[in-house]
């Protein structure tokens, strides 16, 4: 079953300000669509890394920010989606976000150059 991921996921979850166009979801098998407004990727996910939000499969809010930086999405967006999501008490494991993000800040910089991406608490 396809999962929503990115930011499909936050805009389900209902955090950040991320646009969720084009769809973007994940299956363990390889998928092809010709719908320009659909992005299937192939990736296995561990159960406990899904949730159903709306009756649709999401990406866990921490995995919809990990996903967000990684795919090189605007860094005050990604920020506003973690924001939201700490707020809402939707991250069960804060320090292993922590971990997740600091690891990435060598390579997630703001468009501007600066500082790399931290959690910040």
């Amino acid at each position: 079953m396809p999962v929503a991921m990115g930011g499909t996921a936050a805009w389900l979850y209902g955090i950040g300000e991320v646009s969720p166009s084009p769809y973007e979801f994940c299956t363990p098998e390889r998928k092809q669509t010709k719908r320009p407004n659909l992005i299937i990727r192939k990736r296995r996910l561990d159960p406990k890394d899904v949730a159903i939000v709306s009756d649709i499969p999401a990406t866990r809010p921490w995995l919809t920010v990990v996903d967000l930086i990684d795919s090189g999405e605007e860094l005050s967006l990604v920020a506003n989606v973690l924001a939201d999501a700490l707020e809402r008490g939707l991250v069960e494991d804060e320090g292993t976000l922590r971990e997740k993000i600091d690891a990435r800040g060598g390579k997630s910089r703001d468009a501007g150059g600066g500082q790399p991406v931290r959690f910040v608490s």
